[in-house]
């Protein structure tokens, strides 16, 4: 079972392995307190360690039977 990160930015994104705040990250540092969504999905698609996005469930189907 995987371990769950901090959720951030309305639980759209989890901080593994730190706590959310400054982190050196490539050749600069980034407060992941402090992430946009923008920012966010960009640290994700270069692959950064410490955040993930959060998959969203799908609702389960309230259809009724007959």
């Amino acid at each position: 079972m995987a371990k769950k990160g901090t959720p951030i930015l309305e639980g759209a994104y989890e901080v593994l392995h730190v706590k959310p705040g400054v982190i050196g990250y490539g050749k600069s540092f980034v407060d992941l307190s402090k992430l946009t969504p923008a920012k966010a999905e960009e640290l994700v698609k270069a692959g950064c360690p410490y955040l993930r996005k959060v998959e969203k469930k799908a609702a389960p189907s309230k259809e009724k039977e007959k």
